[in-house]
């Protein structure tokens, strides 16, 4: 049986838990600033190459990520949004999502092979990462966002095994 028109508008408007929701877009966010400034670090400390463009397309991916997660965060719960940014935009790097990543990775003296494996680990923490929220999250939207997420970390880690 098909929904009707009010099934489909009553399961758009499901009752947001506004600080469950809030939490789970500040971790992302926070994250994905993390990530892109990882890459970052890694495709600058690289000799070039091959390896450097690849760092480099993944930090414009994760700054992607970052834009899609802060659109629906904004459109979803605007106050909570507009005091995150406050807050986050100030300083950042003190309640880090992944904090043993660091600001400069030190690769000096790593091969390629661990530099990979090290990035492909990377994204598979962030992939646990959005796995628990959907398991915690009950909106659509957000769960559409944090599985295409998801499915886009899972190409990052292929694109990084053919490196290998």
């Amino acid at each position: 049986m098909e929904p009707t028109e009010e099934d489909k508008i009553s399961s758009s408007m499901l009752i947001l838990d506004r600080g469950k929701a809030a939490k789970a877009f500040e971790s992302a966010l926070r994250m994905e600033v993390e990530g892109h400034d990882f890459y970052r670090s890694l495709a600058s400390a690289s000799d070039g190459g091959n390896l450097r463009a690849v760092f480099t397309m993944l930090a414009e991916e994760e700054r992607s990520h970052f834009e899609r997660i802060d659109t629906l965060f904004e459109t979803l719960l605007f106050d909570e949004h507009d005091r995150f940014h406050q807050a986050f935009m100030g300083d950042y790097k003190d309640t880090g999502i992944f904090p043993d990543l660091g600001q400069s990775p030190d690769i000096a003296g790593l091969d390629e092979k661990t530099i990979i494996e090290a990035a492909i680990e990377i994204e598979n923490r962030t992939i646990r990462f959005f796995a628990e929220r959907i398991d915690e999250e009950f909106h659509p939207e957000i769960i559409d966002v944090f599985n295409a997420l998801m499915k886009e970390e899972l190409m990052h880690i292929k694109k990084l095994e053919q490196m290998l």
